[in-house]
């Protein structure tokens, strides 16, 4: 799981394994921080609580059973679960986390990234 914090926003990113052992029941954890822990459950969601350090988020097990419909078992997809910040509450966004794919004609022995470029051979400013 992926975190991002801003300051009333908690961005949760989980991955397709995560979002499975969530509608198996379990409850996917992440340390923020030494101190901070984020607990990411399934129960009657949308809430948080904030106990000491442990941070605790659940998420209705309908969300979760309709976004592992959506993701599908090759785990291709990306929805939002999106619950507005309220009585103190800070917006609990959780997304499913695509795994990166590689980009076609992007990878070439002779393709040069960066800001500077090796001079060739014989140029004067070698």
């Amino acid at each position: 799981m992926k975190v991002r914090l801003t300051d009333n926003e908690i961005r949760l990113r989980v991955t397709d394994s995560e979002m499975q052992m969530l509608a198996g029941g379990s409850t996917v954890s992440c340390a923020v921080t030494r101190d901070a822990t984020i607990h990411l459950g399934v129960g009657d969601g949308p809430h948080f609580a904030l106990l000491g350090s442990i941070w605790t988020v659940t998420i209705s097990a309908a969300d979760v059973q309709r976004r592992a419909e959506v993701v599908g078992p090759d785990g291709v997809g990306s929805s939002i679960v999106d619950y507005p910040a309220r009585d103190g509450s800070p917006r609990v966004l959780v997304e499913i986390d695509r795994q990166r794919r590689a980009r076609k004609g992007r990878s070439s022995p002779n393709r040069q990234s960066g800001r500077f470029s090796r001079s060739k051979t014989g140029d004067p400013s070698d």
